[in-house]
Order: C-alpha cells, then structure tokens, then sequence
C-alpha cells in the first residue's frame, strides 16, 4: 500500500482514527502515514490585519501541537514512518490538495460520535469522499483496528462496476484474507431486473478467485437495512462505491450516520469510480 493520509483535528476521533492507520501500515507494510493538520485563519481579529509573523507563530504552534501527537503515537510503534504536515486553508481543500503533491493510496478519516468535534465535521467526510480520486476509509469513534474476516459491499446492480473498482475491491479483501458479502437492498416486492441480474453475473465472473456471497435483503428503508445487514451478518467493514452525491448526503446526514455507522461500528470504505 502507498502512503496513507490522516487529516488531524485533535479530537478523539482523530486520534482514533491515526492509531487505526499505525495499525493498518504494520499489516499491510505501507511505506509512509502522513498526518496533515489544516487550520483556517481568520484575516481580520478585532479589526486588526494579521501580520505574516503572526501567521508563522500560528503554524509553529500548531506543528509542535501536531509533534506532540505523533511522539504520543509513536510509543506504541516506533516502526511506522510519519510526515508532519501544517498547512492553513479549509480542512477538504487541503485533503485534496495533498494527493496532486504526494501519492497517497489511502485517506483514513475520523468520525466523531457527536455532531460538533474538532474541525472535521460528518459534512467534511461527505465532500472529501465525494471530490477525493483516492479511496476513502472512515472509522467511527472508538472502533478498533482488527483483522477483518467479513467486508460487506454494498452494491448497486443497476451499474457495471470498472474493472479497476472490483480490482480496488478484491486488494481489500484478500488483504485480510477475508470473505465479502454483496448484498442490494431492494424495495420491498420488487424482483431483480434483467440489467440486474445480468450486472450480477458480471461480477460474479470478476471474484471467480475471491470468497464471497450475494444477498438480497429487502425494505424501504435503505440506511436501514445497509445497518441490519452488517449486524446480522457480523460484517467487520463496509465497502461502497457512491454514484450520486444527493444518495451519500443522505447516508452522511448525521442521525442516518449514527444508525449506519455509528452504531454498527464498523469502518467505511468508499471507492471512487
């Protein structure tokens, strides 16, 4: 795996959130964690300007509140390789930006149990996993690193995965040697379509050499029974590849995000088309 990136708010989310990504590049050997801790400024306090020194005083607090948290770290894995970055300017814009400078393969994201915690809200989340190239992890509060044996995937039938997708996929799943569980929700007294069932076994040739299963769980209620379906099922990871972002808005509103994921406690991973 490339370099992870870990966006740093200080809250316990985040914190959650790096200790779960040491955890992840001793699994998989990644190369590099970064951890990127974005700030915005206000240019006027007061009425009065800020200087440029009082910018670079900021920065220098900042960057030693950002050591401080990697030494902290680090104690408990001294074999992790990290990258301290400060940066001011919007949480989701300088993300972003990282990835056009550096080559990261995976951005590992915090998600707080409470609507206001730090400066990475669930609405961050939702436009970094909407704007980001890269594969999104997101890791509810408290949820720990741990070997996963069931990754759940959420598809949808009513489109044709890129081969680069299933491939992203199938990287996850045999990381862990683990089984994936595809599963559709459907309304309630609705069959599979043609274009569905013709989706399905186009996939289903993709995982010829992957462990795995398809369900089809029904109910009216998606976010529902996405969350029902990872507790009967005692799926230890949710994959999904979003469409459209009105859908995932939906999924990261914060009520439905404490359902979903908060609750279930397990960690999100979405992939970009």
């Amino acid at each position: 795996m490339k370099t992870i990136l870990v966006p740093i708010d200080f809250s316990p989310a985040a914190e959650n959130a790096a200790n779960y990504a040491i955890e992840l590049a001793l699994f998989c050997k990644s190369t590099k964690i970064l951890f990127l801790h974005a700030f915005s400024i206000q240019p006027y306090i007061i009425d009065m300007p800020l200087s440029s020194i009082d910018i670079e005083e900021m920065e220098k607090d900042k960057m030693k509140q950002l050591t401080d948290f990697d030494k902290k770290l680090r104690k408990k894995s001294k074999n992790v390789v990290t990258e301290l970055i400060v940066s001011t300017g919007f949480i989701v814009d300088e993300i972003l930006r990282i990835p056009q400078e550096q080559e990261i393969g995976l951005i590992i994201m915090g998600l707080s149990s409470t609507a206001k915690s730090g400066n990475i809200s669930n609405s961050n989340i939702t436009s970094v996993i909407k704007l980001a190239k890269e594969p999104v992890l997101v890791i509810p509060e408290g949820a720990p690193f741990k070997r996963m044996e069931k990754i759940a995937f959420a598809c949808d039938h009513r489109q044709t995965l890129p081969d680069e997708v299933i491939q992203k996929i199938k990287n996850q799943v045999q990381l862990f040697h683990a089984k994936l569980l595809i599963f559709e929700v459907l309304k309630k007294d609705k069959a599979l379509s043609y274009q569905k069932a013709l989706s399905e076994i186009n996939l289903e040739n993709a995982l010829t050499d992957v462990k795995h299963s398809n369900s089809f769980p029904s109910g009216d209620n998606v976010q529902e029974e996405i969350n029902n379906f990872i507790t009967d099922n005692q799926a230890d990871m949710l994959i999904m590849v979003p469409h459209n972002y009105p859908f995932l808005q939906g999924l990261f509103h914060v009520s439905t995000t404490q359902k979903m994921i908060s609750q279930s406690q397990v960690p999100l991973l979405s992939i970009h088309e």
